[in-house]
C-alpha cells in the first residue's frame, strides 16, 4: 500500500509487515483491541518529529523549585515548568496523582496534556545513577563525566561524548563503545588511544584513519586489517610514526593532517553496510541483530524496523534511542525502555508496560496521558481510577482522539517542552530560525552570555602548542572562531590534552560535535549496484554518491 505523507511531498510504502505489527501492538482494553491506524507522515517525518522532543545537548542553572537549591537542568530558568531536582523528583514530597484532572471530551486530548504539562514537576535531566557527573542527560551510570549525553552509559573521566558506553577517559567521541584515551572517535569499539579515528575497532595508537580493524600505530590510514606501523596505508618505521605523533601538540600540525583526513577520505573504498554478525537486516551499524529494517546504531535488536540507537530489544517500531534489558513491543517511542512492554506513542518512558500517551513515565503500568507519574497503574491525565473505571474511560478517550486525528500519531512538535533548535532534531533535520517559525516550532534565541571569567580570549590567539598553554587557560573565556560562541577548558579537559599530547580546541562544543555529526553516514537506505561485481545491495550510498562501494564480498576480498 502506497500513502503520500501528509507533511511532504514524499510518499511511502504500509507493507503486510506493518500491518501485522500494527494489530500486534493495538492495546486490548477490556477484551476489545482498538486497532492502531497506519501513519500519515513518512518515516524522515516521523522521525523529526520524534526527535523534535528532547533537549540533550543543552544545559541551563536555574533553582528547583521544590528546595530552592540551584541545579543543572535542561530547562532554562525562564521557562514556565515546575522543574524538580534528582534529589526532590525521586523523593517522597510530593504527588504526581495532586495534579491529576478528569478528562473533557469537549476539546483535544492533547491540548489537555499540554495545559498538564505546565503544571506536573518535571525532572532536571535524565542522568540515572550518576556519580560526579551532573552535567549529563539521557545517561546513566556514569562516573567522573561531563557533557556526556544521548545513550551515554557506564563511562568514566569521558568528557563531550554522545552515544557513548564503557569508555573511559575520552574526549569529544561519538557511538563509542569500550573505548579507552581516544579523542575525536565516531563509530568506534575496543579502541585505545587513537584520535580521529572513523568505523574501526580492535585498534591502538592509530590516527586519522578509516577503517581499521586489529592495527596498532597507524595514521591516514584506511581498510588495512592486523598491520602496525602504516602511514598512508605503507608500512613506515617507528621513528617516523613517533616523529609525527610528537609534532601534533601543535595545533597548525594538528589541522594540517586532520585537513588531509577529511579530504583523503572522500576518496576512499567503502563496504555497502558496517553491520557484524546480523541475520536478515537491512541497515547500517548493526550488531547482533534479526529482522531489522531500515535500522540505524543497533545492538542486540529483533524483529524491528524504523529503528535508530536501539539495542536489546525486539518487536519494535519507530523508536529512537530506546530498548534495553529486553523492552519488547514499542511503537513510536524515544528516550524509553529499560525493559517494559507494549508502550505505545510515549516519551522519556522507563520499565513501564502498557502505557500510552505518557509523557515521562517512571514504573508504571495501565496509564493513559499521564505526565512525570511513579510507579503507578489505572491513571489518566495524573488521576488515580480503579480497573474497571479506567477500561471504560479509555475507549472513550480513543474514540476522542480519532474525532480530533490524534490517535495513532506521536505528540505534534508543539508538544515538546523545548524549542526545535534545542532539540536532537536540530542535529539531523536542521532548520533556519526563519523556517521553524513558519512550521509554528519554537526556537530559542542564543544570548552568547559571556562567562565569568578572568578574561576573554579568541581561539585563534591561543598558543599553537599545548605545552605553551598556561594554566591560567582554566579561568578564561575562549570565543569559538566559527560560532563566536564563549566556551571554557575545564581542568579535567586541560589535563587530558597535556597527558595525550593533543592541542586544545579552537571550536565550541556545539561546533565539535555538528562536524561529527558530518561525517556520520544518512539514515537512509538505498538500493545499488556495487561498484565491482554490480551486485544489488543495500546501501546508505546514494546511487550518485561519489564514494566507491562494494558489497559484503567484495569489499571483503577486497581488504583481507
Amino acid at each position: 500500500m502506497q500513502k503520500k505523507c501528509c507533511k511532504c511531498p514524499g510518499s511511502f510504502e504500509i507493507t503486510d509487515e506493518d500491518l501485522v505489527f500494527y494489530d500486534k501492538v493495538s492495546p486490548i482494553i477490556n477484551k476489545k483491541k482498538h486497532r492502531i491506524p497506519t501513519p500519515t507522515l513518512c518515516t524522515p517525518c516521523r522521525e523529526q518529529r520524534r526527535l523534535a522532543i528532547p533537549n540533550v545537548r543543552n544545559f541551563y542553572s536555574r533553582e528547583c523549585n521544590l528546595c530552592q537549591k540551584m541545579m543543572v537542568s535542561a530547562y532554562a530558568s525562564d521557562q514556565l515548568f515546575t522543574v524538580y531536582c534528582q534529589e526532590c523528583w525521586w523523593g517522597d514530597k510530593w504527588d504526581e496523582l495532586t495534579y491529576g484532572v478528569d478528562v473533557d471530551f469537549s476539546r483535544p486530548f492533547i491540548e489537555q496534556m499540554q495545559e498538564l504539562q505546565l503544571k506536573v514537576p518535571r525532572l532536571t535531566l535524565m542522568n540515572k545513577a550518576a556519580e560526579n557527573s551532573e552535567f549529563c542527560n539521557y545517561a546513566g551510570f556514569n562516573k567522573n563525566c561531563y557533557l556526556a549525553i544521548a545513550g551515554s552509559w557506564y563511562n568514566e573521566d569521558c568528557l563531550y561524548g554522545t552515544c557513548f558506553d564503557h569508555s573511559k577517559n575520552s574526549v569529544d567521541c561519538s557511538f563509542l563503545s569500550y573505548g579507552e584515551l581516544c579523542y575525536e572517535c565516531i563509530y568506534g569499539t575496543k579502541l585505545y588511544n587513537c584520535v580521529y579515528c572513523v568505523d574501526s575497532s580492535d585498534s591502538s595508537d592509530c590516527l586519522f584513519s578509516f577503517n581499521l580493524r586489529g592495527c596498532r600505530n597507524c595514521i591516514l590510514s584506511s581498510n588495512i586489517r592486523n598491520k602496525q606501523y602504516y602511514i598512508r596505508n605503507k608500512q613506515c618505521t617507528k621513528q617516523e610514526f613517533d616523529e609525527i605523533r610528537s609534532m601534533i601538540s601543535r595545533y597548525e600540525i594538528f589541522q594540517k593532517y586532520l585537513t588531509e583526513f577529511h579530504k583523503w577520505r572522500k576518496t576512499l573504498l567503502r563496504p555497502a553496510n558496517y553491520n557484524i554478525n546480523c541475520e536478515d537486516c537491512i541497515g547500517d551499524y548493526l550488531r547482533n541483530c534479526k529482522n531489522v529494517v531500515n535500522g540505524f546504531i543497533g545492538n542486540g535488536v529483533e524483529d524491528a524496523k524504523n529503528v535508530f540507537m536501539v539495542e536489546y530489544s525486539k518487536d519494535f517500531m519507530d523508536c529512537c534511542f530506546a530498548g534495553y534489558d529486553n523492552a519488547q513491543l514499542f511503537y513510536e517511542c524515544i528516550a524509553a525502555g529499560i525493559g517494559g512492554q507494549r508502550n505505545q506513542f510515549c516519551f522519556q518512558n522507563w520499565s513501564c508496560n502498557d502505557i500510552l500517551y505518557c509523557d515521562t513515565p517512571q514504573s508504571s503500568s495501565d496509564c493513559f496521558g499521564c505526565i512525570c507519574i511513579r510507579n503507578k497503574q489505572f491513571c489518566i491525565l495524573n488521576k488515580q481510577y480503579s480497573k474497571n473505571e479506567y477500561q471504560e474511560l479509555v475507549p472513550r478517550i480513543i474514540d476522542l482522539m480519532k474525532k480530533h486525528g490524534e490517535w495513532g500519531e506521536f505528540f505534534p512538535s508543539s508538544y515538546s517542552p523545548f524549542a526545535y533548535n534545542e532539540t536532537f532534531a536540530q542535529d539531523y533535520y536542521p532548520l533556519a530560525k526563519k523556517e521553524a517559525l513558519m512550521n509554528n516550532l519554537k526556537w530559542r534565541e542564543d544570548t552568547n552570555e559571556i562567562l565569568k571569567v578572568d578574561r576573554t580570549i579568541p581561539s585563534s590567539n591561543l598558543p599553537d602548542s599545548i605545552h605553551d598553554i598556561p594554566d591560567d587557560i582554566l579561568n578564561w573565556a575562549v570565543i569559538c572562531a566559527e560560532t563566536g560562541k564563549p566556551y571554557r577548558i575545564v581542568k579535567q579537559e586541560l589535563y587530558y590534552y597535556r597527558s595525550q599530547n593533543l592541542p586544545v580546541p579552537r571550536l565550541h562544543y556545539d561546533a565539535r560535535n555538528k562536524h561529527r555529526i558530518q561525517l556520520h553516514n544518512l539514515n537512509k537506505i538505498h538500493k545499488k549496484q556495487c561498484d565491482k561485481c554490480n551486485k544489488e545491495m543495500h546501501t546508505v550510498y546514494s546511487t550518485d554518491c561519489s564514494e566507491t562501494v562494494f558489497c559484503e564480498e567484495c569489499y571483503l576480498k577486497e581488504v583481507y
